[in-house]
């Protein structure tokens, strides 16, 4: 269940009837920013890797129809194995469809069983990972939404990226605080998605001077077992990308509604890159492009390349321009 939530962004049910949908929190994240009410906004999005993430969860799902029609054996079953993953702990708690629950015995066994986890928490740490969690991930399901909606070219689209940018600079900046506070705490001290939160904050932080400062340190974690060696492999990827230099392992790709004008970033070893993928535990390069309706050939790829070649010189003095402008 994990690795799905690790991914992200597939969508499915819907939640119960005590709380904002995700759908419905989609709606009025957008509604907020057509009125202008930016304080609302700010106050709802963040509301969406949550309801997204409950509506993903499979037994959270069950416990909630188990809890609805009265099968509470089924229903503490299922929150059991949401509990055993380390996951949803605190929405298990305050989530009211559960109400019914919570007369059981076995409503007093889960809460025991979520507390001795919980004892294990860096409380503070874990608690400024997840706010930096929330907003991460949020706002890019925003993104997505708002590519559906609007399409990825709309006023709307650039705007909430824009906004994206904004956010990660600013979880950059308080990912490097926690580091410094409390250094590359693991699952056990701060929970799976606590965890991840390194990761995502260093891996989207636009400054490359801050993603190679803190590479060493992600890979002491690798070595500490307070990271994944899949997530130092992303992050090789995106710093040589940002350098205009070709990747290793084939995490970083150019998505495109024009199907010409989508590609793999250049590979420095393309023979070998299902090799290099599987030691950091990543599956092989065609599943992972299939995803965004693209396919891995080595033949076609060595053909094309020197159009990729041109298409990411391009994209990366772009960049490099842009960065130029904005500095003062």
């Amino acid at each position: 269940m994990k690795t799905t939530f690790t991914l992200l962004l597939l969508f499915l049910t819907s939640l119960g009837a005590f709380a904002q949908t995700y759908s419905e929190l989609v709606s009025l994240s957008f509604s907020h920013l057509e009125q202008n009410k930016y304080k609302s906004f700010e106050d709802t999005y963040p509301k969406l890797f949550t309801a997204y993430l409950k509506e993903q969860a499979t037994d959270y799902q069950a416990a909630l129809t188990a809890t609805a029609d009265g099968d509470m054996a089924k229903a503490f079953a299922a929150l059991d194995r949401v509990v055993t993953d380390s996951l949803l702990l605190d929405e298990i708690q305050t989530d009211k469809s559960f109400a019914a629950l919570h007369t059981a015995k076995e409503w007093n066994s889960l809460l025991f069983k979520i507390k001795r986890i919980e004892q294990g928490y860096h409380k503070k740490a874990r608690k400024a990972l997840l706010a930096i969690n929330a907003h991460d991930q949020s706002i890019r399901l925003l993104v997505l939404e708002a590519y559906r909606k609007y399409g990825k070219e709309s006023n709307e689209a650039l705007d909430l990226r824009t906004r994206m940018k904004e956010i990660d600079a600013a979880s950059a900046m308080a990912i490097q605080e926690i580091i410094n506070k409390y250094g590359w705490l693991g699952v056990d001290k701060v929970g799976y998605f606590g965890n991840q939160v390194y990761f995502l904050a260093i891996q989207h932080a636009e400054d490359t001077v801050v993603q190679q400062k803190y590479l060493p340190i992600m890979r002491k974690a690798v070595t500490e077992g307070n990271a994944k060696p899949w997530q130092y492999a992303f992050l090789q990827d995106r710093i040589l990308m940002n350098q205009g230099k070709r990747q290793i392992y084939g995490t970083q790709k150019i998505v495109s509604d024009d199907p010409a004008k989508s590609y793999i970033i250049p590979l420095q070893d393309p023979e070998n890159v299902d090799s290099l993928r599987a030691e950091v535990g990543l599956g092989p390069l065609q599943e992972a492009l299939q995803e965004d309706g693209m396919t891995w050939d080595l033949a076609a790829y060595k053909q094309r390349l020197p159009e990729i070649e041109k298409m990411y010189r391009e994209r990366y003095l772009q960049a490099q321009a842009a960065k130029q402008k904005q500095k003062p």
